[in-house]
């Protein structure tokens, strides 16, 4: 059997930390600066989220292309099928982009997909 390596961090290029920092605040993540052009919050079970300014990203990434956003999806655990549905209506009232309205999943949760900010996919997941 191969070994199983456990994901460590997340790293998301943003146009404007502030504004990423808010967004991402309301699922209780407290963040701290990694200098002037990055911040990072460590989420329950250890994952890293970080959040770059472009210019930051180059950086480490040599081969950026300099956009933000994408097709990746990553997901938020809520606590309940009820919380899907209320974080989705709060998110799109407030102006977020849904790509995917709440529904009953055929996996078994109920699932929705928001746009942060910068067009980055929040999946917005409850227990099965």
């Amino acid at each position: 059997m191969a070994d199983v390596y456990p994901l460590g961090q997340v790293n998301l290029v943003v146009s404007d930390l502030e504004r990423s920092r808010k967004f991402y605040s309301r699922f209780g993540w407290e963040f701290e600066p990694m200098g002037e052009q990055a911040l990072m919050a460590e989420v329950p079970g250890g994952f890293l989220v970080a959040v770059h300014l472009p210019d930051f990203a180059r950086l480490w990434n040599a081969g950026y292309d300099g956009s933000t956003g994408g097709a990746t999806v990553f997901d938020i655990s809520l606590p309940d099928r009820e919380s899907v549905d209320r974080l989705h209506a709060e998110l799109t009232n407030e102006g977020h982009r849904s790509r995917q309205e709440p529904v009953n999943a055929f996996w078994g949760p109920r699932y929705a997909i928001v746009e942060d900010p910068d067009g980055n996919l929040l999946g917005l997941k409850s227990p099965r």
